[in-house]
């Protein structure tokens, strides 16, 4: 596998510019969940929630309980331990079942559960849910967004570029990415090229979300694409760019 260093060097200003990295100050590499860090050694770990102590698994039934979820977590459908404390608890799992697309968001591939123990006024201190979500789970670019892309055409084998659309997933008051995505890595091997595209959102104090348009956007590659797979390496679970379905 190579990387051009021309993408290299531009990995490298991106990293200086933004003055923040997929890692945090202490050097363990975080992912984003719907704007939620995950810890990429914790979710990586992949502790059981089997593993927790029983204080803690009836804190989580507690929680879905309270909030009226109707259903309970376990290690048998893939739950497992992202963070535990005497006040609040983080777990996660897979989500294997297949999510429609049609509305050009990334379908979601992770589900995310955290749960506190606090008291309500005059109350007593109790375990409640205080996020619960399921997203696509994103490699974290510091200030940069992680895009869906996809080919608005299947590609030519032929081709020297990758002609892609991006789609933002911050707020953008419907605006497109112009000039506003960067090309975070690149890396092309003999079966595979793997791209890693990064939207750096509108410096704006107060923004709408009535829908992001798609915006073009072309990669150079040192070869022609043949038939070469084409990953986006900006989710955690790398998925082959498609082509955009029609809407």
């Amino acid at each position: 596998m190579r990387r051009t260093p021309l993408v290299a060097a531009v990995f490298a200003a991106l990293l200086l510019l933004t003055g923040c990295t997929a890692a945090s100050e202490d050097g363990a590499a975080r992912y984003d969940c719907n704007g939620r860090a995950v810890e990429r050694t914790a979710f990586e770990a992949r502790v059981p929630l089997a593993d927790l102590d029983e204080g803690g698994r009836d804190a989580l039934t507690e929680a879905l309980q309270a909030e009226g979820f109707g259903r309970t977590v376990s290690s048998d459908d893939g739950w497992f331990v992202l963070t535990r404390s005497a006040t609040s608890i983080e777990v996660m799992r897979e989500i294997t079942e297949s999510s429609d697309a049609s509305d050009g968001e990334i379908p979601p591939d992770h589900e995310f559960l955290a749960i506190e123990k606090a008291a309500a006024p005059g109350g007593e201190p109790a375990w409640t849910v205080w996020s619960s979500s399921s997203c696509a789970l994103r490699v974290d670019l510091g200030q940069l967004e992680v895009p869906g892309i996809a080919f608005p055409e299947a590609p030519d084998p032929g081709a020297t570029e990758l002609r892609l659309l991006v789609r933002e997933s911050a707020c953008a008051s419907g605006q497109d990415a112009e000039g506003r995505i960067q090309l975070v890595a690149l890396e092309e091997s003999d079966d595979r090229i793997t791209v890693t595209l990064g939207v750096r959102p509108l410096d704006a104090e107060a923004v709408s979300c009535p829908g992001n348009p798609d915006t073009p956007f072309t990669v150079s590659l040192s070869a022609p694409l043949g038939d070469r797979e084409v990953v986006d390496a900006g989710l955690v679970v790398p998925r082959p760019v498609a082509v955009q379905p029609d809407r």
